[in-house]
């Protein structure tokens, strides 16, 4: 019976190890899954955004140099090139992974660059809004550009936030299963090595 039991001693050790390591296992997976969907986020929906920002005030520049120098030329020939620039960038703001406040200020953002492509199309037909109406359209778009950049700041810093979370809660399980791994083995061993001692038996009577 002894040495069954010694089996069955074994078999209850080995299951323990078995279901720790699947349970760390799929917990960790959770974890990595955060981290790189928070990656994958930080990259798609700010780093790249940051970058359609500011493409967007550049183009938001040309425009406001060509009202200042009075190009007419440049509303003629290449603003409508500028335009269809604007419009492709937002259109890929929008394919990306939006919050509330951001969705709000981005259709802000497009009601006035639409508005303003209405007062600039009149400009070779000399029916075109004052520049300094145009100035003050091109400084709202601006203003929007602004907190939308902020925007990627602040939630950049949050999915950064939540990476370092599941990278130390994977640290910690990875502490705590090699410590629950060493105790296992400990446990094994005195099991394996562990003899009971053997009872008195009528040749070790004396008198």
């Amino acid at each position: 019976m002894s040495g069954i039991s010694r089996r069955l001693k074994w078999v209850a050790a080995l299951l323990v190890v078995f279901l720790l390591i699947i349970a760390t296992n799929l917990v960790d997976r959770q974890h990595f899954r955060r981290v790189k969907e928070s990656v994958v986020t930080i990259y798609e929906d700010r780093l790249v955004v940051k970058d359609l920002i500011f493409e967007i005030k550049l183009l938001v520049e040309q425009k406001r140099l060509a009202i200042l120098t009075g190009n007419e030329e440049f509303f003629a020939s290449k603003n409508l090139q500028v335009n269809d620039s604007i419009d492709s960038l937002i259109e890929r703001f929008y394919a990306t992974q939006l919050t509330s406040e951001e969705r709000d200020y981005l259709n802000a953002l497009n009601d006035k660059t639409q508005n303003l492509a209405t007062m600039e199309a009149g400009i070779t037909t000399n029916e075109s809004a004052s520049n300094q109406e145009m100035l003050g359209a091109l400084n709202e778009i601006e203003n929007d550009l602004r907190v939308l950049s902020k925007i990627q700041l602040t939630e950049g810093k949050q999915q950064l936030l939540k990476a370092t979370k599941s990278v130390n809660a994977m640290d910690f399980l990875t502490d705590l299963e090699v410590i629950s791994l060493i105790l296992i083995t400990i446990c094994m061993l005195v099991i394996l090595l562990y003899k009971p001692k053997a009872g008195i038996t009528s040749n070790q009577v004396t008198h």
